[in-house]
Protein backbone atom coordinates (compact mmCIF):
# COMPACT_ATOMS: atom_id res chain seq x y z
CA UNK A 1 0.00 0.00 0.00
CA UNK A 2 3.22 2.38 0.83
CA UNK A 3 4.48 1.62 -2.69
CA UNK A 4 1.27 2.29 -4.25
CA UNK A 5 1.18 5.34 -2.29
CA UNK A 6 4.78 6.69 -3.23
CA UNK A 7 4.15 5.86 -7.23
CA UNK A 8 0.84 7.81 -7.75
CA UNK A 9 2.12 10.30 -5.40
CA UNK A 10 5.54 10.83 -7.24
CA UNK A 11 2.93 10.49 -10.98
CA UNK A 12 0.85 13.63 -10.05
CA UNK A 13 3.92 15.57 -8.81
CA UNK A 14 5.41 14.56 -12.46
CA UNK A 15 2.34 15.36 -14.43
CA UNK A 16 1.69 18.92 -12.83
CA UNK A 17 5.52 19.66 -12.74
CA UNK A 18 4.79 19.27 -16.64
CA UNK A 19 1.85 21.57 -16.31
CA UNK A 20 3.94 23.98 -14.14
CA UNK A 21 6.44 24.42 -16.96
CA UNK A 22 4.00 25.23 -19.67
CA UNK A 23 0.35 25.84 -18.54
CA UNK A 24 1.05 29.80 -16.89
CA UNK A 25 3.98 31.00 -19.34
CA UNK A 26 2.92 29.75 -22.69
CA UNK A 27 0.80 32.87 -23.15
CA UNK A 28 4.04 35.01 -22.36
CA UNK A 29 6.04 32.52 -25.31
CA UNK A 30 3.48 34.11 -27.75
CA UNK A 31 3.79 37.41 -26.99
CA UNK A 32 7.79 36.15 -26.82
CA UNK A 33 6.76 35.74 -30.85
CA UNK A 34 5.21 39.09 -31.09
CA UNK A 35 1.75 37.74 -31.63
CA UNK A 36 -1.17 39.93 -31.09
CA UNK A 37 -3.52 40.01 -28.58
CA UNK A 38 -6.34 38.16 -31.02
CA UNK A 39 -4.30 35.65 -31.69
CA UNK A 40 -3.17 34.72 -28.56
CA UNK A 41 -7.06 34.80 -27.82
CA UNK A 42 -8.04 32.30 -30.75
CA UNK A 43 -4.78 30.09 -29.70
CA UNK A 44 -6.06 29.61 -26.33
CA UNK A 45 -9.75 29.21 -27.92
CA UNK A 46 -8.44 26.47 -29.51
CA UNK A 47 -7.09 24.43 -27.17
CA UNK A 48 -10.16 24.72 -24.96
CA UNK A 49 -12.75 23.33 -28.12
CA UNK A 50 -9.91 20.33 -29.07
CA UNK A 51 -9.91 19.53 -25.61
CA UNK A 52 -14.03 19.58 -25.34
CA UNK A 53 -14.54 17.87 -28.70
CA UNK A 54 -12.01 14.96 -27.59
CA UNK A 55 -12.28 14.57 -24.06
CA UNK A 56 -15.59 12.07 -24.19
CA UNK A 57 -13.92 10.36 -27.14
CA UNK A 58 -11.01 9.69 -24.66
CA UNK A 59 -13.92 9.02 -21.58
CA UNK A 60 -15.60 6.42 -23.70
CA UNK A 61 -12.24 4.73 -24.94
CA UNK A 62 -10.90 4.68 -21.10
CA UNK A 63 -14.42 2.62 -19.73
CA UNK A 64 -14.20 0.29 -22.54
CA UNK A 65 -10.52 -0.71 -22.66
CA UNK A 66 -9.28 -3.60 -20.95
CA UNK A 67 -7.29 -1.11 -18.92
CA UNK A 68 -7.56 2.44 -18.26
CA UNK A 69 -4.21 2.65 -17.56
CA UNK A 70 -3.15 1.67 -21.44
CA UNK A 71 -4.83 5.11 -22.60
CA UNK A 72 -3.28 6.61 -19.83
CA UNK A 73 0.03 5.98 -21.52
CA UNK A 74 -0.84 6.57 -24.68
CA UNK A 75 -1.89 9.85 -23.81
CA UNK A 76 1.32 10.93 -21.81
CA UNK A 77 3.35 10.00 -24.68
CA UNK A 78 1.84 11.37 -27.20
CA UNK A 79 1.59 14.92 -24.97
CA UNK A 80 5.30 14.71 -24.44
CA UNK A 81 6.52 14.33 -27.85
CA UNK A 82 3.72 16.60 -29.51
CA UNK A 83 4.93 19.60 -27.38
CA UNK A 84 8.13 19.63 -29.71
CA UNK A 85 5.53 21.16 -32.47
CA UNK A 86 5.73 24.86 -30.69
CA UNK A 87 9.02 25.40 -30.91
CA UNK A 88 9.27 23.95 -34.73
CA UNK A 89 5.77 25.92 -35.55
CA UNK A 90 7.18 29.52 -34.09
CA UNK A 91 7.76 31.21 -37.42
CA UNK A 92 3.56 30.51 -38.74
CA UNK A 93 0.60 31.08 -37.01
CA UNK A 94 -1.12 28.19 -39.18
CA UNK A 95 1.23 26.03 -38.10
CA UNK A 96 1.06 26.70 -34.42
CA UNK A 97 -2.31 26.34 -34.06
CA UNK A 98 -2.09 23.00 -35.78
CA UNK A 99 0.75 22.77 -33.02
CA UNK A 100 -1.88 23.36 -30.70
CA UNK A 101 -4.38 20.88 -32.38
CA UNK A 102 -1.84 18.27 -32.09
CA UNK A 103 -1.02 19.05 -28.71
CA UNK A 104 -3.96 19.08 -26.82
CA UNK A 105 -5.54 16.22 -28.50
CA UNK A 106 -3.20 14.63 -26.21
CA UNK A 107 -2.58 16.72 -23.06
CA UNK A 108 -6.51 16.77 -22.79
CA UNK A 109 -6.88 13.15 -21.68
CA UNK A 110 -4.27 13.20 -19.02
CA UNK A 111 -5.94 14.88 -16.18
CA UNK A 112 -8.96 13.29 -16.48
CA UNK A 113 -7.89 9.60 -17.05
CA UNK A 114 -5.28 9.64 -14.01
CA UNK A 115 -8.13 11.36 -12.09
CA UNK A 116 -10.52 8.49 -12.54
CA UNK A 117 -7.90 5.87 -11.91
CA UNK A 118 -6.53 7.32 -8.85
CA UNK A 119 -10.20 7.70 -7.21
CA UNK A 120 -10.55 4.36 -8.01
CA UNK A 121 -7.71 3.00 -6.13
CA UNK A 122 -8.74 5.49 -3.05
CA UNK A 123 -12.23 3.98 -3.40
CA UNK A 124 -10.33 0.59 -2.43
CA UNK A 125 -8.67 2.14 0.34
CA UNK A 126 -5.32 2.69 -0.79
CA UNK A 127 -4.46 6.15 0.04
CA UNK A 128 -6.53 9.50 0.26
CA UNK A 129 -7.50 11.02 -3.28
CA UNK A 130 -6.96 14.81 -1.78
CA UNK A 131 -3.38 13.73 -0.27
CA UNK A 132 -1.68 12.11 -3.31
CA UNK A 133 -3.38 15.41 -5.72
CA UNK A 134 -1.37 17.70 -2.64
CA UNK A 135 1.88 15.92 -4.01
CA UNK A 136 0.58 17.69 -7.96
CA UNK A 137 0.27 20.99 -6.21
CA UNK A 138 3.72 21.12 -4.66
CA UNK A 139 5.20 19.65 -7.59
CA UNK A 140 2.99 22.39 -9.61
CA UNK A 141 4.04 25.18 -7.14
CA UNK A 142 8.00 24.33 -7.20
CA UNK A 143 8.36 24.39 -11.06
CA UNK A 144 6.10 27.28 -11.51
CA UNK A 145 8.97 29.47 -9.29
CA UNK A 146 11.93 27.65 -11.34
CA UNK A 147 10.09 28.10 -14.38
CA UNK A 148 9.71 32.01 -14.28
CA UNK A 149 13.48 32.25 -13.19
CA UNK A 150 14.68 30.20 -15.99
CA UNK A 151 12.23 31.80 -18.62
CA UNK A 152 13.16 35.08 -17.77
CA UNK A 153 16.07 34.03 -19.70
CA UNK A 154 15.19 31.42 -22.49
CA UNK A 155 11.59 30.92 -22.17
CA UNK A 156 11.93 28.21 -25.03
CA UNK A 157 12.77 25.94 -22.43
CA UNK A 158 9.53 25.57 -21.31
CA UNK A 159 9.33 22.84 -23.63
CA UNK A 160 11.90 20.55 -22.90
CA UNK A 161 11.32 20.79 -19.11
CA UNK A 162 7.66 19.85 -20.16
CA UNK A 163 8.52 16.68 -22.24
CA UNK A 164 11.22 15.87 -19.30
CA UNK A 165 8.62 15.42 -16.76
CA UNK A 166 5.84 14.25 -19.04
CA UNK A 167 8.34 11.11 -19.69
CA UNK A 168 8.97 10.74 -15.89
CA UNK A 169 5.12 10.37 -15.87
CA UNK A 170 5.13 8.20 -18.35
CA UNK A 171 7.48 5.50 -16.75
CA UNK A 172 6.13 5.98 -13.06
CA UNK A 173 2.37 5.04 -15.06
CA UNK A 174 3.68 1.64 -16.14
CA UNK A 175 3.85 0.66 -12.16
CA UNK A 176 0.68 2.25 -11.27
CA UNK A 177 -1.83 -0.90 -10.36
CA UNK A 178 -4.27 -1.51 -13.35
CA UNK A 179 -7.73 -0.53 -13.34
CA UNK A 180 -9.89 -1.99 -15.53
CA UNK A 181 -12.73 -0.06 -18.14
CA UNK A 182 -16.04 -1.32 -16.33
CA UNK A 183 -17.51 -1.21 -19.42
CA UNK A 184 -15.64 -3.77 -21.57
CA UNK A 185 -17.99 -6.62 -22.51
CA UNK A 186 -20.91 -5.18 -21.38
CA UNK A 187 -23.68 -3.10 -22.63
CA UNK A 188 -22.67 0.75 -23.33
CA UNK A 189 -23.40 3.29 -21.09
CA UNK A 190 -24.59 6.82 -22.78
CA UNK A 191 -22.54 9.63 -20.10
CA UNK A 192 -25.29 11.84 -21.13
CA UNK A 193 -27.74 9.61 -18.74
CA UNK A 194 -25.94 11.72 -15.79
CA UNK A 195 -27.83 14.97 -16.20
CA UNK A 196 -30.63 13.34 -15.40
CA UNK A 197 -29.51 14.46 -12.25
CA UNK A 198 -30.84 17.98 -11.17
CA UNK A 199 -28.22 18.86 -8.82
CA UNK A 200 -25.41 18.16 -10.83
CA UNK A 201 -26.64 20.22 -13.83
CA UNK A 202 -27.21 23.25 -11.63
CA UNK A 203 -23.57 21.97 -10.14
CA UNK A 204 -22.24 21.81 -13.42
CA UNK A 205 -23.63 25.05 -14.02
CA UNK A 206 -22.32 27.07 -11.80
CA UNK A 207 -19.19 25.55 -12.35
CA UNK A 208 -18.98 26.52 -15.49
CA UNK A 209 -19.85 30.28 -14.72
CA UNK A 210 -16.55 30.57 -12.21
CA UNK A 211 -14.26 28.61 -14.55
CA UNK A 212 -15.25 31.05 -17.15
CA UNK A 213 -13.95 33.95 -15.41
CA UNK A 214 -10.89 31.46 -14.56
CA UNK A 215 -10.62 30.49 -18.08
CA UNK A 216 -10.07 34.21 -18.68
CA UNK A 217 -7.96 34.66 -15.64
CA UNK A 218 -5.50 31.76 -17.08
CA UNK A 219 -5.41 32.86 -20.67
CA UNK A 220 -4.39 36.68 -19.75
CA UNK A 221 -3.19 37.21 -16.25
CA UNK A 222 0.65 37.16 -17.16
CA UNK A 223 0.13 39.56 -20.05
CA UNK A 224 -1.79 41.80 -18.26
CA UNK A 225 0.38 41.26 -14.92
CA UNK A 226 3.74 41.84 -17.55
CA UNK A 227 2.19 44.79 -18.92
CA UNK A 228 1.58 46.36 -15.39
CA UNK A 229 5.43 45.67 -14.98
CA UNK A 230 4.98 42.75 -12.84
CA UNK A 231 8.48 40.94 -13.56
CA UNK A 232 8.25 37.16 -15.19
CA UNK A 233 10.28 36.08 -11.89
CA UNK A 234 7.43 37.60 -9.97
CA UNK A 235 5.33 36.14 -12.31
CA UNK A 236 6.41 32.82 -11.34
CA UNK A 237 6.86 33.41 -7.39
CA UNK A 238 2.92 34.50 -7.46
CA UNK A 239 2.19 30.76 -9.15
CA UNK A 240 4.55 29.60 -6.48
CA UNK A 241 2.71 30.91 -3.44
CA UNK A 242 -0.66 29.67 -5.26
CA UNK A 243 0.60 26.28 -5.05
CA UNK A 244 2.21 26.32 -1.58
CA UNK A 245 -1.27 27.01 0.02
CA UNK A 246 -3.42 24.87 -2.12
CA UNK A 247 -3.13 22.21 0.59
CA UNK A 248 -4.65 24.56 3.07
CA UNK A 249 -7.82 24.74 0.79
CA UNK A 250 -7.73 21.13 0.11
CA UNK A 251 -7.90 20.51 3.78
CA UNK A 252 -10.89 23.26 4.18
CA UNK A 253 -12.51 21.30 1.08
CA UNK A 254 -12.52 17.85 3.11
CA UNK A 255 -14.19 19.60 6.09
CA UNK A 256 -16.47 21.55 4.31
CA UNK A 257 -17.68 18.90 1.82
CA UNK A 258 -18.41 16.27 4.71
CA UNK A 259 -19.78 18.85 7.06
CA UNK A 260 -21.57 21.43 5.16
CA UNK A 261 -21.95 19.90 1.85
CA UNK A 262 -20.95 20.34 -2.27
CA UNK A 263 -23.31 23.78 -2.15
CA UNK A 264 -21.36 25.57 0.82
CA UNK A 265 -18.09 24.46 -0.87
CA UNK A 266 -19.68 26.22 -4.03
CA UNK A 267 -20.67 29.12 -2.61
CA UNK A 268 -17.08 29.99 -0.58
CA UNK A 269 -15.51 29.22 -4.02
CA UNK A 270 -18.31 32.21 -5.77
CA UNK A 271 -16.95 34.32 -2.86
CA UNK A 272 -13.41 34.16 -3.20
CA UNK A 273 -13.56 34.28 -7.07
CA UNK A 274 -15.15 38.31 -6.29
CA UNK A 275 -12.48 39.26 -4.50
CA UNK A 276 -9.61 37.99 -6.25
CA UNK A 277 -11.00 39.29 -9.80
CA UNK A 278 -11.72 43.15 -7.83
CA UNK A 279 -8.24 42.79 -6.52
CA UNK A 280 -6.93 42.59 -10.23
CA UNK A 281 -9.46 44.93 -11.84
CA UNK A 282 -8.65 47.94 -9.36
CA UNK A 283 -4.93 47.94 -10.58
CA UNK A 284 -2.56 45.18 -9.61
CA UNK A 285 1.01 45.56 -8.34
CA UNK A 286 3.55 43.65 -7.22
CA UNK A 287 2.17 43.11 -3.30
CA UNK A 288 -1.64 42.28 -4.58
CA UNK A 289 -0.69 40.24 -7.39
CA UNK A 290 0.96 37.97 -4.46
CA UNK A 291 -2.18 38.13 -2.64
CA UNK A 292 -4.09 37.07 -5.84
CA UNK A 293 -2.68 34.29 -5.92
CA UNK A 294 -2.66 32.82 -2.46
CA UNK A 295 -6.38 32.95 -2.87
CA UNK A 296 -6.14 30.56 -5.98
CA UNK A 297 -6.53 27.16 -3.97
CA UNK A 298 -10.12 28.78 -2.97
CA UNK A 299 -11.17 28.89 -6.71
CA UNK A 300 -9.44 26.22 -9.04
CA UNK A 301 -8.79 23.61 -6.48
CA UNK A 302 -11.62 23.45 -4.69
CA UNK A 303 -13.59 23.20 -8.21
CA UNK A 304 -12.05 20.52 -9.21
CA UNK A 305 -12.04 18.26 -6.09
CA UNK A 306 -15.50 18.89 -5.75
CA UNK A 307 -16.80 18.06 -9.11
CA UNK A 308 -14.17 14.97 -8.47
CA UNK A 309 -15.56 13.75 -5.44
CA UNK A 310 -19.00 14.15 -6.30
CA UNK A 311 -19.13 12.40 -9.40
CA UNK A 312 -16.65 9.11 -7.89
CA UNK A 313 -19.12 9.07 -5.31
CA UNK A 314 -22.64 9.33 -7.34
CA UNK A 315 -22.08 7.80 -10.35
CA UNK A 316 -21.95 4.58 -11.90
CA UNK A 317 -18.49 2.65 -12.02
CA UNK A 318 -19.29 1.93 -15.69
CA UNK A 319 -19.47 5.68 -16.19
CA UNK A 320 -16.70 6.91 -13.57
CA UNK A 321 -13.84 7.33 -16.37
CA UNK A 322 -16.96 9.55 -18.33
CA UNK A 323 -17.81 11.48 -15.79
CA UNK A 324 -14.52 12.57 -15.07
CA UNK A 325 -14.31 13.34 -18.11
CA UNK A 326 -17.79 15.30 -17.92
CA UNK A 327 -16.12 16.91 -15.14
CA UNK A 328 -12.94 17.84 -17.57
CA UNK A 329 -15.65 18.69 -20.23
CA UNK A 330 -17.07 21.97 -18.60
CA UNK A 331 -13.97 23.24 -17.31
CA UNK A 332 -12.33 23.37 -20.79
CA UNK A 333 -15.62 24.56 -22.04
CA UNK A 334 -15.64 27.41 -19.58
CA UNK A 335 -12.05 27.94 -20.50
CA UNK A 336 -13.24 28.16 -24.58
CA UNK A 337 -15.89 30.60 -23.09
CA UNK A 338 -13.40 32.85 -20.94
CA UNK A 339 -10.54 33.17 -23.55
CA UNK A 340 -12.55 33.66 -26.36
CA UNK A 341 -15.29 35.97 -25.17
CA UNK A 342 -12.92 37.76 -22.56
CA UNK A 343 -9.93 37.79 -25.19
CA UNK A 344 -12.54 39.83 -27.55
CA UNK A 345 -14.15 42.07 -25.16
CA UNK A 346 -10.38 42.59 -23.83
CA UNK A 347 -9.71 43.45 -27.32
CA UNK A 348 -12.03 45.87 -27.43
CA UNK A 349 -11.99 47.42 -24.24
CA UNK A 350 -8.75 46.81 -21.71
CA UNK A 351 -7.78 43.74 -20.30
CA UNK A 352 -8.36 45.28 -16.28
CA UNK A 353 -12.18 45.98 -16.93
CA UNK A 354 -12.54 42.33 -18.06
CA UNK A 355 -11.87 41.41 -14.96
CA UNK A 356 -14.39 43.69 -13.22
CA UNK A 357 -16.72 42.25 -15.71
CA UNK A 358 -15.56 38.52 -14.58
CA UNK A 359 -16.06 39.74 -10.71
CA UNK A 360 -19.80 40.88 -11.47
CA UNK A 361 -20.40 37.74 -13.37
CA UNK A 362 -19.45 35.91 -10.05
CA UNK A 363 -20.87 37.66 -7.92
CA UNK A 364 -24.14 36.81 -10.28
CA UNK A 365 -23.73 33.06 -10.07
CA UNK A 366 -23.11 33.06 -6.12
CA UNK A 367 -26.48 35.20 -5.51
CA UNK A 368 -28.28 32.44 -8.02
CA UNK A 369 -26.82 29.98 -6.24
CA UNK A 370 -27.18 31.18 -2.98
CA UNK A 371 -31.02 31.99 -3.62
CA UNK A 372 -31.63 28.06 -5.20
CA UNK A 373 -30.29 26.57 -2.14
CA UNK A 374 -32.53 28.14 0.15
CA UNK A 375 -35.46 26.92 -1.91
CA UNK A 376 -34.27 23.22 -2.69
CA UNK A 377 -32.53 21.93 0.49
CA UNK A 378 -29.85 19.77 -0.12
CA UNK A 379 -29.61 16.42 0.16
CA UNK A 380 -26.66 14.67 1.79
CA UNK A 381 -26.25 11.77 -1.19
CA UNK A 382 -28.11 11.85 -4.36
CA UNK A 383 -28.11 8.97 -6.64
CA UNK A 384 -27.70 9.53 -10.39
CA UNK A 385 -30.86 9.23 -11.59
CA UNK A 386 -31.92 11.74 -8.84
CA UNK A 387 -32.87 9.47 -6.24
CA UNK A 388 -31.52 10.62 -2.67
Amino acid sequence: MRKTTLIVTGYYAFIFMALGAFASYISLYYVHLQLTTADITWLTTMGSVVAILLQPVWGTVGDRARTKNQILLMALAGAGLAVWLFPLAAQSLWMLMLAVVVFYAFQCAVNPLSDTIALEQSAKGLFQFSRVRMAGSVGYAIMAAVAGWLFSRNIELMFPLFSVFMIGAWVLAFFVPKVEGHQRGKPKVNPLIMLRNRNLVVIYAYSFIISTTLGYFYAFQSVYSFEQGISMGWIGLGIMIGCVLEPLFILLFNRMYQGAGIRSVLLLVGMIAVLRWILFAVGVNQVTYLVIWALHGGTYIILYLALAEFVAKHVPAELRAGGQTMNAVVMGASRVAGSLFGGLYAAAYSLQSAFMVCAVICAAALLVLYKWGKINKEQPAIGIHGDS
